[in-house]
């Protein structure tokens, strides 16, 4: 029969197991998702503290009083946070990339609404979006991404998390590593897009009666929308590598908190 001191501690750990499982579910962009049920996203949350507190290894976690608990509970949150803020920043890139490509296509103004982000997402982008999630499970990133939250709870220890310098530089270079694949995806439309204006400022020199305004909206809308339709096989290869990479830093990451 367990004693009052050992219950105490087990209730604690599995306490403070909930809470960093709760940040990696909640704030994930790909469980966090309001179209899945709260009852889902409680219940995923929940089996997987309760499968983590099995491999935890016993450790001592001394939290003397309640503040020192609660302050505990909110740096396991906020772990949980960061490894949502990392995927989010990856998952940025579409946007920005989607912002680009509008703007270069000239269909900027046409938004999106995506209630899962509240935020209004550029055409483009919400096709490359959709591509993102459908690749995300087809290649079972997702089971992937469930065993970084379990590895997440039972290796990094409980009640002494300490997010240094170190961490934070990591986070300036996503951002970095994030400006250069938004770019790198957004190439190909704006490269065309640069010569169908070198084109049609030739033929306006040529022909200048044509009105050349609206063939070049026309021309620029169809050969943005055809450029997307060629590039959706490397397009594909280039998300795949853009999920390894998510998986690098958020290892990193982790790494760092050991």
């Amino acid at each position: 029969m367990l004693d009052l001191v050992t219950l105490n501690y087990n209730v604690t750990l599995l306490l403070l197991i909930f809470m960093r499982m709760t940040g990696c579910v909640v704030f994930s962009p790909i469980f966090g998702r309001t179209s899945i049920p709260v009852v889902v996203r409680v219940g995923l949350t929940l089996m997987l503290s309760l499968f983590s507190y099995q491999l935890v290894p016993v450790r001592t976690v001394e939290l003397p009083s309640f503040l020192i608990f609660f302050v505990t509970m909110l740096r396991e949150l906020l772990l949980g946070f960061l490894i949502g803020f990392i995927i989010q920043l990856f998952l940025s890139v579409i946007l920005i990339s989607g912002e680009n490509m509008d703007m270069q296509i000239g269909i900027s103004m046409s938004k999106i609404y995506d209630p899962q982000s509240n935020v209004s997402m550029p055409i483009s982008g919400s096709f490359i979006n959709a591509m993102f999630f459908l690749l995300f499970f087809a290649t079972g990133a997702h089971r992937t991404l469930i065993q970084v939250f379990v590895q997440l709870c039972v290796m990094v220890p409980y009640g002494e998390l300490a997010i240094g310098q170190q961490v934070f530089s990591h986070l300036v270079e996503l951002f970095r590593l994030v400006l250069i694949y938004a770019v790198k995806m957004s190439l190909p439309v704006m490269a065309s897009q640069l010569i169908t204006e070198f084109a049609v400022g030739l033929v306006m020199k040529a022909v200048p009666r044509l009105n050349i305004f609206m063939i070049n909206i026309q021309v620029k809308v169809l050969l943005g929308f055809g450029i997307l339709f060629l590039m959706a096989g490397p397009l594909a290869s280039f998300l795949e590598r853009m999920i390894d990479l998510m998986f690098d830093q958020i290892g990193g990451v982790y790494r760092m908190l050991m």
